[in-house]
């Protein structure tokens, strides 16, 4: 009857924020363990003794819980930090407590991509492409001693390896590159910005493009409505559009642009309804005619107003009867309503006391 014997290994598959703790139970002590796991720290400790792992000392832990014989098992770390040196200790635990093994410690990346450069590659990888042994490449380490089909395809993919060339996987990933043309950035991330189109973006995402559709959405979906969401650069002018089904020759398209005149136009291209609210309430509505609803979604003329009161806030008196007006042109004053019934024609109604 004794508590279990544990060792602890050398940490592995370590990357900037993530590694792979290694521990073997090399003798339970007392029936299997029920739990098994690391405490791992940024500083070193001294054995903790038969202690819980969060009175280690230690700043973290992780474990398995269960029945566990004798035997080797791992667990990853994560939420790391980069660059950091880290201190582990193997444990476990049986009925009579805690066991811990020796302490090891590694260091965590900086980078994904490291900038050393690892050479010569000699390992024939992918059916029908033989890497030249003379070439060089910059690449996480692991993948030089370790090389498999997937990091070749990548590698093929992005176009990394020309002949007797050295190529940076991080470099180049910061321009991801078109397929059909190796030498064309079609992604660029420059510090925090990101740009399509462009090898320069000024903000943190910028698209450069002209003609046609810029940028598109579809599958936006409700109903049995499918709709897209556009903008574009079509015949000179910049527009924001939706449309209420993915075929443009058969939707109904509303968008909001600049014209020629340097005016902001809201426009909609189909016979339904324009409407306007508030507060989740509709409150304007223009209709395919141009008629126009004030409280009432079928207007039935230029301008049909649902209320029970208009309002006129400022008086004004024509000075003549042939002062400057429209036909149709009503305005006030505190004895007489005016209406002008031909171009500078004005006519009056005094306003009779209450």
């Amino acid at each position: 009857m004794a508590l279990p014997t544990v060792t602890t290994q050398a940490v592995s598959e370590i990357a900037p924020t993530t590694a792979k703790a290694n521990g073997t139970i090399a003798a339970t002590g007392n029936g299997n363990c029920s739990k098994r796991g690391f405490v791992y720290s940024l500083s070193s400790h001294g054995d903790p003794g038969n202690v819980l792992p969060g009175v280690s000392g230690y700043e973290f832990y992780a474990q398995d819980a269960g029945s566990f014989s004798y035997g080797s098992f791992d667990i990853e770390l994560s939420a790391l930090a980069k660059n950091d040196q880290y201190f582990v200790r193997a444990f476990a635990k049986n009925a009579f407590g805690y066991s811990y093994g020796d302490e090891v410690n590694f260091t965590t990346l900086e980078n994904i991509y490291p900038d050393s450069i690892y050479s010569p590659r000699t390992k024939i990888n992918k059916a029908g492409v033989n890497y030249d042994s003379a070439e060089t490449t910059k690449l996480y380490s692991p993948d030089v001693t370790k090389l498999d089909d997937e990091v070749v395809s990548i590698e093929t993919e992005l176009g990394l390896l020309p002949k007797a060339t050295s190529a940076s996987v991080r470099e180049r990933l910061k321009g991801i590159r078109s397929l059909s043309d190796a030498a064309a950035d079609v992604l660029v991330v420059k510090g925090s910005n990101v740009g399509i189109g462009t090898t320069s973006p000024g903000s943190i995402f910028e698209v450069n493009g002209t003609g046609g559709q810029i940028i598109k959405t579809t599958g936006l979906t409700k109903g049995n409505i499918t709709a897209n969401l556009w903008i574009a650069d079509d015949e000179g002018y910049s527009k924001i559009s939706l449309a209420d089904r993915q075929d443009l020759a058969s939707a109904n398209v509303g968008s909001l642009f600049m014209d020629g005149n340097s005016n902001l136009a809201l426009w909609y291209e189909g016979n339904f309804a324009l409407t306007f609210g508030t507060n989740s309430l509709e409150r304007v509505r223009i209709i395919s005619s141009g008629n126009v609803g004030i409280g009432t979604t079928i207007p039935t003329a230029k301008l049909d107003v649902n209320s029970d009161i208009i309002r006129l806030r400022t008086a004004k008196t024509p000075a003549t009867a042939g002062a400057a007006g429209n036909a149709g042109d009503i305005c006030w004053d505190s004895g007489f309503i005016y209406i002008c019934v031909d171009t500078n024609s004005w006519k009056k109604v005094a306003i009779a006391a209450w």
